[in-house]
């Protein structure tokens, strides 16, 4: 007799619900001056930590004040989330509004974090390197960190991202 019902779809309720396994985003070249516009308020608390870790990790050599993030939808409709990058060197973050409103705080932050790697951090590449733990080596890995494990490796995650070169090896995202 095979699994139960349950058993079989408790794996997927739990992916829906987690964001794990999703996409996250690819960076978007554009021609021409970003339009304007100006960050959602809902982005603002997540801005001033990500400065505050550019701070204490950079000096202050970066901030977010040439990014604008907004809810839209990303280029690839399987991403939710992606960085594009003008020709006059503003970029904007486009984040789909069902997927935040559904993803607790800590997912948010990873998922900020991560698109700010590759406007800001110049982190191009993804990184699929899984620890033997089982959680993703790299916050720059081609789908969403789940805030729980981004919590409990936060640290890690950081110093990974804003240390790490910008065109570091990686491993295949297949």
């Amino acid at each position: 007799m095979g699994p139960s019902l349950l058993a079989r779809i408790l794996p997927c309720f739990v992916l829906f619900f987690t964001g794990c396994g999703l996409p996250v985003s690819h960076i978007v070249r554009k021609k021409g001056p970003r339009p304007t516009m100006e960050t959602n308020q809902t982005f603002h608390s997540v801005l001033q930590k990500f400065d505050a870790e550019a701070s204490k990790r950079r000096g202050g050599m970066i901030t977010t004040q040439s990014v604008a993030v907004v809810f839209g939808f990303p280029q690839h409709p399987k991403h939710v989330a992606d960085c594009t990058i003008y020709e006059n060197g503003l970029m904007a973050i486009t984040v789909k509004e069902n997927w935040w409103r559904q993803n607790p705080p800590s997912s948010q932050e990873s998922l900020i974090f991560h698109e700010l790697g590759h406007c800001l951090l110049g982190r191009e590449e993804h990184d699929c390197t899984m620890m033997p733990d089982g959680t993703k080596k790299s916050l720059m890995h081609a789908e969403v960190v789940h805030g729980t494990h981004y919590m409990a490796h936060r640290e890690r995650y950081l110093n990974e991202l804003f240390n790490a070169p910008s065109h570091s090896p990686s491993a295949s995202c297949n």
